[in-house]
């Protein structure tokens, strides 16, 4: 059997994060990650669009873009290498004078917490992106602090670190049991061999509701699938605009680099799972 201080179950970017923040805090610590697929970043950090932004209706989510922030725009001066952070801004916009409402009432909040974010009108849009049609939208808020960073190249930053501090990243061992002592979890088992950990932190993921059940807990998350398209280059478009969501239906536009777009919404109707079919 193996044992370690902490185990970190996922070996995407959040439990790379967790591994990363603990051995910042006490390098003596012996951090075990351990990841199901034969490479770290294969699961939802891979699928990841990469948006960075402080336009949320609730302090506690601002609070933490405003704490993880500085890991972006700081990102060479902290890990030695950049994560390709680009503030282009985010632009949420409506029909609808309820949802208008709502908005504004985020703003509110986002500006008592610091946040530069606004208010736009539907004239005041164009300049962002003079493609944009506006003529059925009431209104919608705009930051300019906001933008996208790589997800891949931020896993690889913690990672990078974190096992120069001596982190353990084991992959090809999927947890399939969580073993308990009483009221407490004391460690894991894998296809490949048990670990005792008298912490084990759950960054799973869209699986993390799986590991909670190994281990008698019933955790609200549950994967739900999204869908993004690539376009190729599209003519008439500037180089870089915001990222643009249409609160009425979940549907965003986001630039990549000088040369694709990507597309991508939300099914409302659909139920949690983990089929990747592609739903043309």
């Amino acid at each position: 059997m193996t044992t370690a201080d902490v185990l970190v179950i996922g070996g995407g970017v959040i439990g790379a994060s967790v591994a990363y923040h603990l051995l910042e805090q006490n390098p003596r610590l012996r951090v075990i990650l351990l990841e199901r697929e034969a490479e770290v970043g294969a699961g939802a950090t891979s699928k990841a669009t990469g948006g960075v932004r402080h336009q949320f209706s609730t302090e506690a989510n601002i609070r933490l873009t405003l704490l993880s922030y500085p890991y972006f725009t700081r990102a060479q001066e902290r890990f030695g290498r950049p994560v390709d952070f680009l503030a282009h801004g985010y632009l949420f916009v409506t029909a609808s004078p309820p949802t208008l409402a709502g908005v504004a009432r985020s703003v509110e909040l986002q500006r008592a917490l610091g946040v530069r974010s606004r208010m736009l009108a539907p004239g005041e849009m164009a300049p962002l992106l003079p493609a944009l049609v506006t003529a059925d939208l009431v209104g919608g808020s705009f930051c300019g602090d906001d933008g996208s960073a790589d997800p891949y190249g931020l896993l690889q930053a913690f990672l990078s670190v974190a096992r120069g501090r001596g982190l353990e990243v084991r992959t090809g061992e999927g947890v399939v049991a969580v073993e308990k002592g009483g009221q407490r979890v004391t460690g894991v088992r894998t296809a490949r061999g048990a670990y005792a950990a008298p912490i084990v932190v759950d960054c799973a993921g869209p699986h993390a509701d799986e590991i909670g059940a190994l281990a008698g807990v019933d955790l609200p998350s549950k994967p739900f699938k999204r869908q993004v398209m690539v376009t190729e280059p599209l003519p008439g478009f500037p180089d870089m605009f915001p990222l643009i969501v249409d609160l009425d239906t979940g549907w965003y536009v986001h630039r990549q680099g000088a040369s694709a777009v990507l597309m991508g919404g939300t099914d409302k109707d659909r139920q949690p799972g983990h089929d990747t079919t592609i739903d043309w």
